[in-house]
């Protein structure tokens, strides 16, 4: 079972988790030790034990070009997270049985292959290192390689047809300058941790202005306001369908006719979206590449609002609900803001030619 939060389920069991449903939308599941859903796996839940998290990936792409194909979180989640089938690697793993706590009668150990362990002993990390966590720089150095345009552009074919393939750095101190641009985008991307600058502190601008709840008559707000009765989501027979909601779009300052989704990428110059919950409330100010961004095929902000329809939802947002919409925008906003860096690491890292 699934819900938005605890209050909904009528239930506070132990059994209730954090779990990652689409990119950057976190919800509860009740996770308990049977086959409750289709199939249960007791090893992957113990694993969420360890507080490593997982990596997770998908085999193949649903069209070429559709995202960001990997992803870092520290909770279990769902199987179409990256919209086709999700592979969830735990980044450390335990051979407790069930029922048994970690550290009662095992360890944790780091999930390396033989292969990466001998490239990080041949980089200088010793085994007692490795076995402290240090090893898992790699796979936040794959995290940032992912996250590179330049990598997603030039491997497009490859990670149609095959899991993603990294190129490793040729030093440690590469290796971890990469890992810490890797960590950055795990914490832009984990929306229950706050971010200093961006979703915490001061927000300085023009950050700070992206995506502003505001309304069109300048009336303050009441709980009905936060109704998304746009159609930006339906039910249907197959689960919950996108729909085409209420978008007023900027260039330069200047209001432009209507515009469809698919004809922004052609609108030149500085472009935003005020992106609307119903006729009376929107969030204002959104970059275009902001609100185009995609997961694995998910256009995140769009997907997270499908889901939060009225027709869908069946209650208005809640105040922190509609502030998530908006701290969302500011972490994607920050992380688009990371493409030259990006992009210099994977060009750095691709001087070496092995492969993970």
């Amino acid at each position: 079972m699934i819900c938005e939060s605890p209050r909904e389920s009528g239930t506070q069991r132990l059994g209730i988790r954090r779990f990652i449903y689409h990119p950057f939308d976190k919800r509860w599941a009740y996770v308990v030790s049977g086959p409750l859903w289709n199939r249960w796996r007791p090893e992957l839940v113990r694993h969420v034990s360890t507080g490593a998290g997982f990596v997770v990936f998908r085999r193949n792409a649903v069209e070429p070009g559709d995202g960001v194909a990997l992803l870092i979180s520290k909770e279990i989640g769902d199987q179409h997270v990256l919209h086709k089938d999700g592979y969830y690697i735990p980044m450390r793993y335990t051979t407790a049985g069930e029922g048994f706590s970690i550290g009662m009668f095992n360890d944790t150990r780091p999930n390396l292959s033989a292969a990466a362990l001998r490239y990080l002993e041949g980089l200088g990390y010793t085994p007692k290192e490795i076995a402290e966590g240090k090893g898992e720089a790699i796979w936040f150095h794959c995290l940032a390689i992912a996250h590179a345009p330049a990598y997603m552009a030039e491997n497009a074919d490859d990670l149609a047809t095959r899991p993603p393939r990294f190129p490793l750095p040729a030093s440690r101190n590469l290796l971890e300058r990469s890992a810490d641009l890797g960590r950055k985008l795990f914490e832009l991307s984990d929306v229950d941790a706050p971010v200093n600058s961006v979703t915490a502190g001061v927000v300085p601008g023009p950050l700070g202005d992206v995506a502003k709840i505001v309304t069109a008559d300048g009336k303050p707000l009441t709980e009905e306001d936060l109704e998304i009765t746009t159609p930006w989501g339906r039910r249907g027979i197959n689960g919950v369908s996108g729909g085409n909601g209420k978008i007023v779009v900027w260039r330069d300052g200047e209001l432009l006719p209507e515009v469809a989704d698919e004809e922004l990428e052609h609108a030149g110059g500085d472009v935003t979206l005020d992106v609307y919950l119903n006729d009376r409330v929107y969030w204002k100010g959104i970059p275009r590449e902001t609100w185009q961004y995609s997961v694995a095929g998910y256009q995140v902000l769009k997907k997270w609002l499908s889901y939060r329809a009225l027709a869908v939802l069946d209650r208005p947002l809640d105040v922190d609900e509609a502030r998530q919409f908006s701290e969302t925008a500011r972490r994607i906003t920050t992380i688009l803001a990371m493409v030259a860096s990006l992009d210099g690491n994977y060009a750095t890292a691709n001087e070496k030619n092995a492969k993970f």
